[in-house]
């Protein structure tokens, strides 16, 4: 694409003297190291990395433009244009989305703590069963009727995000549900999508090591609702959250379309559920009509994220009654409240992504009122080089609403694991330290946290869900919690044929 139709009509953009009508852009990146002949080269200022640094490199290279928040001084070579901005994140996603120019036309953007992944994954079940093709991008990847694969953050880069974009054309999607991060929404990542609807799950304790407080944190999420989409949106909405009123009020006055969910009231309205073998069966209201249907999903807070999943199909037109007959042929999603393995004494064992303090505390409340007749254990550990503050807060959520914790290490990262660990266990009260054990292996703790069950008891392993890696130091190595589950429970079950064959 010839660069003045790239950048034209993109406020905030400057341009240098020396800029050719004529210079094609061949390919954008803001990653020096992909730099070809004929790139846009997006110099931005990162995390750890600032792309200003690497202008001259990025010259060198063959870059046929180059776009910063601060123009060089002395240019290493005059025939390259340089574009200025005072926003070159937003610029970059706006630039993309140009670029390469397809989008599904539906796009829903889910927000919030905790439920994200679950709520685009039971819309994308929706979806499919009712006949409409879809892709998904988020924590599990991106994902679609020819792809599926992972990606190194929830929101991706908007250059990666409209890259695959392009990819749903050749199978005619026009429907893509994806998770939108607090820091995906503030680093502008997803400005360039046309999203016409949002959803907001809940807020509660997260990335406060990136967004300070919980002000900000919050206005990171609301800014989906308040900037990112155009007005007269869809947006679906949980009454139950705190943060519901100041969101209602955003959405009135930019004349969105609402859908409200959650237990106290709300268009959707969970009303009660009792557990059966395979999982729930849910009663719920919408609209002032109640129904009722078997949901294959273990814990009650999955019910809610269900409900928002519906209250997205709802918007895009798809008829409830529809939506309820095909609510029993869903799955549960990997790594959240899954049911992933059964002992032979009859325990069975849950594999849940829970790594905030509310997530924690809802699946061990779930799981201790509704499916646990024995005693219910956990094993989980927190992250390092990530918010400290929770740390203690999940171990006093451990003592309260477990039976018994197993605390082990997360992704330690640069951190010492045996001072994160500390850290968790402070939040224990002295009456409970008998309750605890700390493991400093994860393996070694999803091992003895098993082997000590007994029947109708239950063992929650939180943390890391659907994760097949562990961070430690600078390095990435597989780990696969459910792997380790798996390869457990067959080693007890060859141990208890033996055991009867030998008739003890």
């Amino acid at each position: 694409m010839f660069l003045i139709k790239l950048i034209k009509d993109i406020k905030d953009i400057s341009t240098s003297g020396n800029l050719k009508r004529d210079l094609n852009i061949l390919g954008l990146t803001s990653d020096s190291r992909k730099i070809k002949p004929g790139f846009l080269f997006i110099a931005q200022k990162g995390g750890v990395y600032d792309g200003e640094k690497f202008i001259s490199k990025a010259i060198k290279a063959g870059a046929g433009a180059i776009l910063t928040k601060n123009a060089p001084k002395k240019p290493d070579n005059q025939r390259v244009p340089i574009l200025t901005s005072g926003t070159p994140r937003k610029c970059a996603a706006l630039l993309a989305a140009k670029f390469y120019s397809f989008q599904p036309k539906n796009i829903a953007a889910i927000t919030g703590t905790n439920g994200k992944t679950s709520v685009v994954n039971f819309l994308s079940q929706i979806w499919k069963k009712l006949g409409t093709k879809s892709a998904t991008l988020g924590t599990l990847g991106f994902v679609s009727e020819r792809s599926n694969f992972n990606t190194s953050l929830t929101t991706p880069d908007p250059i990666f995000i409209h890259k695959n974009l392009v990819k749903l054309k050749k199978d005619k999607i026009n429907f893509l549900a994806l998770e939108a991060s607090s820091h995906g929404i503030e680093q502008n990542r997803i400005d360039g999508l046309n999203i016409n609807t949002a959803a907001f799950t809940n807020l509660s304790h997260d990335h406060l090591d990136y967004h300070k407080n919980i002000k900000n944190y919050f206005a990171a999420k609301k800014r989906l609702f308040e900037e990112v989409i155009q007005e007269r949106s869809n947006v679906i909405l949980n009454v139950d959250s705190g943060v519901f009123n100041d969101l209602l009020k955003v959405c009135k006055r930019r004349k969105h379309k609402i859908i409200t969910y959650g237990q106290k009231t709300g268009d959707l309205r969970f009303i009660n559920s009792r557990n059966y073998k395979k999982g729930q069966i849910f009663s719920f209201s919408a609209f002032g009509e109640t129904f009722e249907t078997n949901v294959p999903l273990f814990g009650k807070f999955q019910l809610k994220n269900l409900l928002c999943a519906m209250g997205i199909a709802i918007s895009y037109n798809h008829d409830i009654k529809k939506i309820v007959n095909v609510i029993p042929a869903l799955t549960s999603v990997k790594g959240r409240c899954q049911c992933i393995a059964q002992h032979p004494n009859g325990a069975h064992v849950y594999l849940d992504y829970a790594h905030t303090p509310e997530a924690l505390k809802a699946i061990l409340i779930d799981l201790s009122s509704t499916t646990t007749m024995g005693k219910l254990y956990v094993v989980f550990g927190c992250g390092g080089n990530r918010d400290k503050n929770k740390r203690s807060t999940m171990g006093k959520i451990a003592s309260q609403f477990s039976d018994g914790a197993f605390i082990t290490d997360d992704n330690p990262r640069n951190e010492n694991p045996r001072a994160i660990r500390r850290q968790i266990l402070a939040g224990f009260s002295p009456q409970k330290k008998a309750m605890v054990k700390e493991v400093d292996k994860r393996q070694k703790a999803i091992k003895v946290a098993i082997n000590q069950l007994h029947s109708d008891d239950s063992l929650v392993i939180a943390g890391k869900g659907h994760e097949d890696y562990q961070i430690i130091g600078e390095k990435k190595y597989k780990f696969s919690d459910a792997n380790i589950i798996e390869q457990e429970i067959k080693k007890i079950e060859k141990e208890h044929k033996i055991k009867k064959t030998l008739g003890q």
